[in-house]
């Protein structure tokens, strides 16, 4: 049975919203994004479909973001599920490259990604993304997937960016069980301040990320209350010293 989300995360949402208001992101969940298909099998769709100057306007358009079938059951096929490869391309303007001093990705996909900035690749993940619940788990009552993002700090590639336009290209394998016609979506933002922004979002749990700054000095423990009412009275926290701190509440 789902839960809302509580009051107090809502709450949080809205502050984190007003704060990610202010951020220059270059790219946000939900953009749009070009995009090419085919089998797992086959070969990209051109030798430099990821370079900045590549011509994309004859692919479809979409908007990014994982359609699960829990989310739409009306979408939902008898047919069975059919694994793919995409290819996906967003275009965005840097106004003022000197001003860029950090850069964070982060991809929600199904099966792993390879994520290029114009055409110089700054991360490959493996591994799963989705996590879909086991027939004792549905039995249990739990309804929803799990989505487990990436989020990387790609600092180390802003040589790669150009002054004016560029791109961020990413190839991923779909498993054909989401239901939108792509099977990733990317933020990518400049500046990240030391925190906190909301991701995974469902009707009953968030996940916060923050960071506490850059080098082993800077790494401490993670600790985040919050609960039912303004009272809180419920205590995440992870003793492991990090910088970059991921909780899923």
């Amino acid at each position: 049975m789902r839960r809302p989300i509580p009051l107090s995360l809502l709450l949080l949402v809205l502050s984190c919203l007003a704060c990610l208001a202010e951020e220059p992101a270059l790219i946000r969940m939900g953009d749009h994004w070009r995009y090419w298909r085919t089998d797992v099998d086959s070969p990209a769709p051109h030798s430099n479909w990821l370079e900045n100057r590549f011509d994309d306007t004859r692919w479809p358009l979409a908007m990014s973001g994982l359609v699960l079938p829990e989310e739409e059951p009306r979408l939902a096929s008898a047919a069975a599920p059919k694994p793919f490869k995409a290819f996906l391309r967003r275009q965005f303007k840097i106004s003022d490259l000197k001003s860029v001093h950090s850069l964070v990705l982060q991809v929600e996909h199904e099966t792993g990604f390879t994520a290029y900035l114009n055409g110089t690749e700054i991360a490959r993940h493996r591994g799963a993304g989705v996590r879909y619940p086991t027939a004792a788990e549905r039995a249990a009552g739990m309804e929803d997937p799990e989505v487990h993002p990436a989020i990387l700090d790609v600092s180390e590639f802003i040589p790669s960016l150009e002054q004016g336009d560029n791109v961020l290209a990413l190839e991923a394998a779909g498993s054909g069980e989401n239901l939108s016609p792509i099977t990733a979506a990317a933020s990518l933002v400049v500046n990240f301040p030391r925190g906190p922004f909301l991701a995974n979002i469902t009707t009953n749990s968030a996940t916060l990320v923050w960071r506490t700054g850059a080098g082993s000095a800077a790494a401490g423990s993670s600790f985040v209350e919050y609960g039912l009412t303004d009272a809180l009275g419920s205590l995440y926290t992870n003793g492991t010293p990090v910088t970059e701190h991921v909780a899923t509440l």
